[in-house]
């Protein structure tokens, strides 16, 4: 309900950003503690997130799964992507 209503109960105390839920919260902390667990073995960069270590993987595989709907473009981020299939709508409002 508290998503749905947009409260956010738990504030971090290092910056002004809340949550909704103490599990976020828990995660957030671990930026302002540098406790940064997951460690890229290709290049050492460290993460809070094992998800944010998996999407930056990707870059140094080479994995493309994200698909333009468009053309032949691939990307490796959602983002990414995203930001291509802009460039195919200001194409298309022109025409």
């Amino acid at each position: 309900m508290r998503v749905h209503s947009g409260e956010k109960r738990f504030a971090c105390v290092h910056c002004d950003t809340r949550f909704t839920e103490k599990g976020k919260l828990t995660v957030h902390l671990r930026v302002h503690s540098e406790q940064k667990a997951y460690v890229c073995e290709c290049c050492d960069t460290r993460f809070t997130e094992k998800s944010k270590l998996t999407v930056h993987l990707q870059g140094h595989t080479g994995d493309k799964r994200f698909l333009c709907t468009h053309c032949d473009y691939r990307a490796s981020r959602r983002n990414v992507l995203m930001a291509h299939l802009c460039m195919h709508a200001r194409e298309m409002s022109f025409a």
